[in-house]
């Protein structure tokens, strides 16, 4: 779902028992929120809440206009 910033947008989902801790996810360059699909139905069953979370430019988050580099 998207969270509505300043000029952006950022992907997010969170995923388990409303009560539960929050596990927090980041993902690496050129990935997505995708990569730990595997491991949340795991943890919701064992009681916590998966908060996935697509960085800028990745996913269904929004970049900043350029220029920008790795640096």
């Amino acid at each position: 779902m998207p969270l509505p910033l300043q000029g952006r947008n950022i992907c997010y989902d969170i995923i388990g028992p409303e009560l539960g801790q929050v596990v927090a996810f980041s993902h690496s360059l050129a990935a997505d929120l995708g990569m730990w699909a595997e491991q949340v139905p795991a943890l919701a069953a064992a009681g916590y809440r998966a908060l996935r979370i697509d960085l800028r430019g990745h996913g269904g988050s929004t970049a900043l206009p350029a220029p920008y580099t790795i640096d």
